[in-house]
């Protein structure tokens, strides 16, 4: 399981390239990918299908974000 930081290093993906795939804005992104954040149900849901699964729920709880 990647984080979203990692899978959007890995897939060259701005915070504004992602926003646009997940239907989220440029700052949500940001937010949930510092752990500031995390993604409600729907936009989990939608995070797993557009990285096919290599992101998911347990990649948003970490240490550092705890």
């Amino acid at each position: 399981m990647l984080t979203l930081e990692q899978y959007m290093r890995e897939n060259n993906l701005t915070d504004q390239g992602f926003a646009d795939l997940i239907g989220r804005s440029r700052m949500q992104v940001i937010r949930y990918r510092k752990g500031v954040q995390m993604p409600r149900r729907k936009v989990m849901e939608k995070i797993e299908e557009v990285t096919k699964g290599q992101v998911g729920p347990s990649s948003f709880y970490s240490p550092q974000n705890a």
